[in-house]
Order: structure tokens, then C-alpha cells, then sequence
């Protein structure tokens, strides 16, 4: 019974016309829908919330003398931050050593090494360690060992 109704013209041209109809319905739905929508956000660079500093800094007495220091970091942002990597950005004796007659170049630092610690909101953690050295620079520095201070200057990456 089919097969005699799909030998009918009429009923072919009846279903072609059916079929067209949903296709061009569908891609008119299609092609003419709409929508709208809004969004926003920021970036903001949060490690300006950091501040490194050397949390202990056991003594430097003797030429020769190296001394592993303690890297803390203090968070004020109001996200966890984490330190990747850290470089000295400067070292030397301090104000009050430099007064006193302690040479540059008494001072020295290796390469700080990173703990991989998260520094939590608002607070502080021991991000790091770097290795400082009392050099031996071919001028009198008893000033250098008479104050035992050493100015430096850390950067987070």
C-alpha cells in the first residue's frame, strides 16, 4: 500500500511540500533568533599585596663567614598569593654599617631558593631561603663585623 500511495504524484508532491515546509520553519527559527547578554571583569596584578623581607638573619662575624636567611612574605591583598621564584635585586652592608666604614662588596648572596608555599590572605609565610656570604674585599672591615648588618633588597616573580 506503500509503495501504490508513493507512486502517486499527488501524495509525492504533497510530502515534498510537507518536508519543505519544516526545513525552511526550522532555519527561519534558527537564523532568526536572538538573545542579548552583558559581562564584565577585572585584572588586577595582586603580588603588589606582597612584601618580602628576612624573617632570620643569624650573624655574619668572620670573613668567610655564610649564613642561610629566612625569606618571609606578608600578604595584605585579600587572596592567597603564591611565590614562584625570588631574586636579589641588591645586597650590601646597611646605612648604619656603610656610617660606621664597611666597604662595599662585603656582602654577597646566592641564588634564593622558593618553598612553594601559598602565602595565605592577609598574613605571612616563609616563602623562601638565600645564602649570604661575608667577603673578604682587601680593605679593613672591622666596621663590617662591629655592626653585623646587611641590607637587601628582594624581589618576587
Amino acid at each position: 500500500m506503500l509503495r501504490n500511495l508513493l507512486k502517486n504524484k499527488r501524495v509525492l508532491v504533497a510530502l515534498a511540500a510537507v518536508a519543505a515546509l519544516a526545513v525552511a520553519g526550522i532555519a527561519y527559527g534558527y537564523l532568526s533568533a536572538s538573545g542579548t547578554g552583558s559581562g564584565s571583569g577585572s585584572v588586577t596584578s595582586s603580588t603588589q599585596a606582597l612584601t618580602l623581607s628576612i624573617s632570620n638573619a643569624p650573624a655574619l662575624t668572620h670573613i668567610g663567614d655564610e649564613q642561610t636567611y629566612e625569606i618571609t612574605a606578608s600578604n595584605t591583598g585579600k587572596s592567597p598569593e603564591h611565590v614562584s621564584g625570588i631574586t636579589v635585586s641588591s645586597i650590601g652592608p646597611s646605612t648604619a654599617a656603610t656610617t660606621a666604614g664597611c666597604p662595599a662588596g662585603s656582602f654577597s648572596a646566592g641564588a634564593p631558593t622558593t618553598t612553594g608555599i601559598e602565602v595565605p590572605a592577609e598574613g605571612t609565610a616563609i616563602v623562601g631561603h638565600v645564602v649570604v656570604r661575608f667577603n673578604d674585599v682587601n680593605a679593613v672591615q672591622d666596621a663590617c663585623q662591629s655592626t653585623g648588618t646587611v641590607a637587601i633588597s628582594l624581589e618576587s616573580t
